[in-house]
């Protein structure tokens, strides 16, 4: 008798330790969605008005829609795909006109057509994606865990176009000024070091504190043709711009773990 209750009385504490053994172990391969903050640390500056026509301001958001990794031990492979909504097109558009009137208004009326209210509505726009994928180490202490990794990947700016109509004011003079890309989108390559922080409250489930630096290299040219209705003349511009970009974010997540 005083066995059977010696053994009813160690049997908790012995499924106790063969649940917390199975609860912790090491992680292998998981899914991992977040959402958070994202801000410029530098940003294009429109030092022309076609620089109104590249959307690279954030409006610090992100949302993390796919994170998945794999560890053999305490060495992985990540990779992550992330979108961040750009500037309101509203905004962006009412912008461009007042540059454009700006320059022009006091000895022209201005006809303004352009792709960025034309491709989105008034208020939102197409998030640019941003991915990247590389090498990963963790450190798992029971509940925490901590990820460092060193990626590369690519940032992509959306561009538009804008024509704007010019008729002199008391004059007959016509003109057409247009502004364009070669790409509505650049993909420029970018180096993605990040951290995770990690609190497993179960097995399969961790909530996580991420923080993540991108650093990459935008280069947009706009070729600007100016065309005069009367004279029948054309003058063409280049504009450049380059920029090196570092964007910081910070999200809140979970880890759901398969293996």
């Amino acid at each position: 008798m005083n066995k059977l209750l010696f053994a009813l009385l160690i049997l908790p504490a012995i499924q106790t330790t063969v649940f917390a053994q199975r609860e912790y172990k090491p992680i292998r391969f998981f899914y991992r969605p977040s959402i958070g903050t994202m801000f410029a640390t530098h940003s294009f500056s429109p030092e022309h008005i076609s620089g109104n026509l590249i959307d690279a301001k954030l409006q610090n958001i992100f949302f993390q829609p796919l994170g998945i990794g794999f560890f053999f031990r305490n060495i992985g492979l990540e990779g992550h795909l992330a979108l961040s909504p750009g500037q309101n097109p509203r905004k962006r558009q009412n912008q461009l006109a007042k540059d454009i009137n700006l320059k022009y208004g006091d000895q022209y009326y201005t006809t303004l057509s352009s792709s960025i209210t034309y491709d989105y509505s008034g208020d939102s726009s197409i998030p640019p994606p941003r991915g990247s994928i590389g090498p990963s180490y963790k450190i798992e202490k029971n509940k925490l865990v901590l990820i460092g990794r060193i990626m590369v990947g690519a940032v992509s700016i959306n561009t538009n176009w804008a024509r704007v109509r010019l008729k002199g004011k008391n004059t007959n003079e016509l003109m057409s000024i247009d502004w364009s890309t070669e790409y509505a989108n650049e993909d420029c390559f970018a180096v993605n070091p990040s951290f995770t922080f990690a609190y497993r409250i179960n097995r399969r489930i961790s909530f996580d504190l991420d923080l993540d630096s991108w650093f990459y290299k935008a280069d947009v040219s706009y070729k600007e043709t100016i065309a005069n209705a009367l004279s029948g003349s054309t003058i063409k511009t280049e504009y450049r711009y380059k920029y090196f970009m570092n964007d910081i974010s910070v999200g809140l997540g979970i880890m759901v773990v398969f293996k």
